[in-house]
């Protein structure tokens, strides 16, 4: 488990935790490498239609959404944050 101090105010503590193990990094890692193959793919078969840019910019966001589900430790702080 690993927390990052965000914000301290008084009592009141807000933390970001991050699961970081032996399993997260393996998903991590076969994430990224799917995301890497597609991206590869798709560069090649997407090239020159209008919406390239904006299907490169879906394919990030969707990405980082799915490291983070894997990070997250819970779903009540998956669905806060």
């Amino acid at each position: 488990m690993f927390e990052i101090e965000i914000v301290a105010v008084s009592r009141t503590r807000i933390t970001l935790s991050l699961v970081v193990d032996f399993i997260s990094t393996l998903f991590l890692f076969s994430v990224t490498l799917i995301a890497v193959r597609v991206y590869l793919f798709s560069s090649y078969y997407v090239q020159g239609m209008p919406a390239y840019n904006q299907f490169h910019l879906i394919l990030a966001i969707f990405v980082i959404s799915m490291l983070v589900l894997i990070l997250r430790p819970n779903l009540f702080s998956l669905i806060l944050g």
